[in-house]
This record gives structure tokens, C-alpha cells and sequence, in this order.
């Protein structure tokens, strides 16, 4: 992803074609989990991978929110690659964090945790 994201800020069609279909599919699911939560939303987290390390997607997916109460500090945003810390303007109702993770390691603890449970 980090290639396609590149090449996108280039301004290669193709690639931003395909981070905006990831960016699409991102949003449907942040506004489904609103939705669903009754918009009382109190916390949004960007982990794993594109999550902690692309200030540029996050940025497009908290888009245009501001009327949910979502609102990005832009530099804040860009200084949170790869470390922890929040993103979240002052004034945004929704509190919006990075946090950076391992998702091999994640899975290789579980998968043990399984693996123990069933000896």
C-alpha cells in the first residue's frame, strides 16, 4: 500500500483510483460503526500498518466529518507515523489516536494462546 500511496501523490490515475476505493470502503465502515452506535462515538483508532503509518489515508478518511463531531489536527496527523498519540483537534468531540501494532506478533501470541488452551 505504501508503493500505491506514493504513486497516487505522483498522481498516477491508477493508483489513486484504488486508494480511493480503500479509502471508500474505510469510510463505509467508520460511518456503518457510528451509525450503529447511535453516533455517541467516543473514540476513533487507526492501528496496524496503514492505520499508524499513512498520515495521507487517515487524512482522507476523517474527510468531510466535521459534522459528526470528527475533527483531525492536520499536523498532529502528519507527525503520528508510526507512534503513538492522538490525533484529534481540540475542539473534536470524537477523540482520534494512533496506535502502532505488530500484527504478526499479535497473531503468533494468540495462536499460542490457542494452541495452550487446547492441550
Amino acid at each position: 500500500m505504501k508503493e500505491v500511496v506514493e504513486e497516487a501523490q505522483k498522481g498516477n490515475e491508477r493508483a489513486k483510483f484504488a486508494v480511493d476505493i480503500y479509502v471508500y470502503r474505510a469510510r463505509k465502515y467508520l460511518g456503518s460503526y457510528f451509525f450503529v452506535l447511535g453516533g455517541d462515538v467516543e473514540a476513533i483508532s487507526f492501528t496496524g500498518g496503514i492505520g499508524d503509518n499513512s498520515f495521507y489515508i487517515r487524512e482522507k478518511i476523517l474527510a468531510g466529518l466535521e459534522k459528526f463531531g470528527i475533527k483531525v489536527d492536520l499536523k498532529k496527523n502528519k507527525e503520528m507515523v508510526g507512534v503513538e498519540g492522538e490525533i484529534s483537534a481540540k475542539d473534536s468531540k470524537v477523540k482520534i489516536f494512533v496506535m502502532p501494532r505488530n500484527e504478526k506478533i499479535q497473531i503468533a501470541q494468540e495462536t499460542m494462546e490457542l494452541v495452550k488452551k487446547s492441550k
